[in-house]
């Protein structure tokens, strides 16, 4: 039986050119298809409309929570800060010297509120003077006497030296405990000293879990000193939480700017709708209520990047 003739085989490079043939063949016929049906058409590229949006939220909701220009009170300066100075409840020259060491020397209208008094003057809290109001009012809600010093736990929790108010306060001419609690610098009455007691159980500070009617840390000192100085001019429950509000944003931003972020995007609610006393209350500005509002917002992909300033603990 005839076997049939074998085919001799192909080499590499043969079997390589007609590969490439019939691939170059193929993408021939599919362009020639492609034009057929109208040419190539652009891919779109990736939608980043989403992440431009929520910068563009991030940065407004920034501006309305920090305003150019800073947020103003209705408490005025008034004339206890030099007061303050006069009895060595401040030593003036300490004072300055801290500022200076720290590079951010005193502005002259800061200087001015040390001197003389400020009747007219609204108190602004900004990034820039955020340490100086806590240092002021810090020696104000010391000296202040206050039945939430003489009464409530600063007493009865501990003996008042111990606590990171008074032992932390060095700025003054004598120990802080030589002038704890010590006059009735701005003439409040026994009704005044009720109204301040409860209004500072409702004012807390993210740095601790204590309302102002515990003010063991110098935040909590400077805001008693505000809600009492608030007081003594006649302010109301409301201007003087809208006022705390305003004090704890500065002293604290980076707390005060997830509370935003949470009221804007997990409860549908601008900055400006918030009511004040609920901001500053246990459930938000409490050392707990921050952490759960972060946590919520890191669960749900909304922390926003802190803005810078803030004061520490310290003077």
């Amino acid at each position: 039986m005839e076997q049939p003739e074998l085919q001799p085989q192909r080499s590499f490079v043969e079997r390589y050119n007609i590969a490439f043939a019939i691939a170059v063949a193929t993408s021939i016929i599919f362009v020639g298809w492609i034009a057929a049906q109208g040419g190539f058409q652009r891919l779109p590229s990736p939608d980043n409309s989403s992440k431009s949006s929520a910068s563009a939220s991030g940065s407004a909701l920034e501006e309305a929570v920090f305003p150019q220009g800073g947020i103003s009170t209705a408490a005025a300066w008034g004339d206890v800060i030099p007061e303050l100075v006069e009895r060595g409840v401040i030593d003036r020259q300490e004072f300055v010297s801290l500022f200076e060491r720290g590079q951010t020397p005193l502005q002259t209208a800061e200087l001015a509120i040390l001197d003389q008094a400020q009747t007219d003057q609204k108190i602004v809290f900004t990034s820039e003077n955020s340490r100086f109001t806590v240092n002021v009012l810090w020696a104000l809600g010391l000296a202040q006497q206050s039945d939430v010093l003489d009464k409530g736990p600063m007493k009865t929790s501990g003996t008042p030296e111990n606590f990171a108010s008074t032992g932390g306060w060095t700025l003054g001419k004598q120990d802080a405990m030589a002038y704890y609690s010590k006059w009735n610098l701005l003439n409040l009455t026994a009704a005044d000293q009720q109204r301040i007691t409860k209004i500072t159980e409702g004012i807390y500070r993210p740095c601790c879990g204590n309302s102002t009617a515990f003010p063991d840390c110098n935040h909590g000192m400077a805001m008693l000193g505000l809600v009492e100085l608030m007081v003594s001019q006649g302010a109301t429950d409301e201007e003087i939480f809208e006022a705390a509000l305003a004090a704890n944003t500065y002293w604290f931003p980076d707390t005060t700017f997830e509370a935003a972020t949470y009221f804007a995007e997990l409860k549908n609610t601008s900055w400006d709708k918030v009511d004040p006393r609920v901001v500053v209350g246990k459930e938000y500005s409490s050392a707990q209520g921050a952490q759960q509002v972060n946590q919520a917002l890191r669960q749900a992909g909304l922390l926003p990047e802190a803005p810078e300033g803030g004061g520490s603990c310290g003077a």
